[in-house]
């Protein structure tokens, strides 16, 4: 039996890679993510290695991202991301909530993220 790390590997080679088309911050570095991110190794890594979720909010932060969009079940990282950056630095939507109808919810987070100045394809909301 194959260790799963092992066959993690393996099935990352069977990928075809590509570099990234949008700018992001990797988990693996904290950093905004270059070629490396079109690479197995890469992957290997953001399997192998801690999240560094600090350095991933810092870098949004100093790009000038001011909006965080919680995207999961439960916002169990809203909290933690407000610890990693200055009181006040930015705006925490949830997009679910456990004790909230998920359209409900959703609504709600879309809502807040109009009211900051994104553009909502309303056509596509349903």
């Amino acid at each position: 039996m194959l260790h799963p790390a092992k066959y993690a590997e393996l099935l990352a080679e069977k990928i075809r890679f590509a570099a990234p088309r949008l700018d992001w911050v990797t988990g693996v570095t904290g950093e905004l993510s270059g070629e490396e991110a079109a690479t197995p190794a890469h992957w290997r890594r953001h399997l192998r290695e801690p999240v560094r979720f600090a350095a991933a909010l810092k870098t949004l932060h100093l790009q000038g991202c001011n909006i965080f969009l919680e995207v999961g079940p439960q916002p169990r990282l809203i909290t933690l991301g407000q610890a990693c950056l200055p009181e006040g630095a930015g705006r925490w939507v949830a997009s679910l909530r456990s004790d909230r109808p998920e359209w409900e919810q959703l609504f709600d987070a879309l809502g807040e993220l109009y009211v900051t100045g994104l553009p909502v394809d309303w056509q596509g909301v349903d």
